[in-house]
């Protein structure tokens, strides 16, 4: 499938998403950083991917819980939290996931005989059976990608902030598998030239600007054979 000629906009998109690297060199240098964010403190990244479910990310988890758990835990590590659920933290079931969370990472680093809890991450996350994550009870799709990102694996968050930017780029993804939003995604990346998560930055960088300027999109267009959306002028 040929993106170029199936989706009208999709040349205009490309060189928009090329702009905004150019011209925001810092968001290269954040992605290829992404990995390491959290490296010795495997425990506090799990701690961040559950609570960013459903919160404002700013306000809420960088400004607050993530704070309070690095106060209160003092271990920031994966062991750690495998061994006690936060239940200070949230008064959810979400504890209890960031705890099997780290259950099902530490299992697999020691069924391959490895120590480092970076390196455990990695190769989790680079693994045949990353998947099985998504059988644990609030790990969804899109925290599960987020999770692997952090973990080192280049790969795109889907949610709600990529959509619409990508529909701000004149790509409607509304309504529409994962899996086709991921190899538009996938398509979008190679066009451009950057690695997915650069274009997960830049879709951010797009839909922080979209808002700050308020501007309303319009949506609409026609579902065409391949299961895409095809915008019209």
């Amino acid at each position: 499938m040929n993106l170029a000629t199936e989706i009208p906009n999709w040349k205009s998109a490309v060189t928009k998403i090329k702009n905004i690297l150019i011209s925001n060199p810092n968001l290269g240098i954040k992605a290829n950083l992404f990995g390491d964010i959290y490296k010795g403190k495997r425990g506090l990244m799990v701690v961040d991917v559950v609570c960013s479910r459903q919160r404002n990310y700013d306000k809420r988890v960088l400004a607050d819980l993530l704070p309070q758990y690095e106060s209160r835990a003092k271990d920031l590590s994966l062991k750690s939290l495998s061994m006690s659920a936060p239940t200070y933290l949230i008064n959810s079931e979400e504890p209890l996931t960031m705890q099997r969370v780290a259950q099902k990472i530490m299992d697999f680093g020691f069924k391959n005989s490895l120590e480092n809890e970076d390196e455990i991450c990695n190769r989790w996350a680079c693994s045949d059976t990353y998947w099985l994550m998504l059988e644990i009870n609030g790990i969804g799709p899109v925290l599960l990608e987020y999770l692997r990102m952090l973990c080192g694996v280049d790969t795109i968050k889907l949610d709600v902030n990529v959509g619409k930017a990508l529909e701000v780029l004149g790509i409607a993804t509304r309504g529409y598998p994962q899996n086709i939003v991921l190899m538009i995604c996938n398509q979008l990346a190679k066009d451009v030239g950057c690695t997915l998560i650069e274009l997960d930055q830049a879709l951010f960088q797009l839909g922080q600007s979209v808002k700050k300027s308020k501007i309303r999109v319009e949506r609409f267009g026609l579902a065409d054979a391949t299961g895409l959306k095809v915008i019209k002028r």
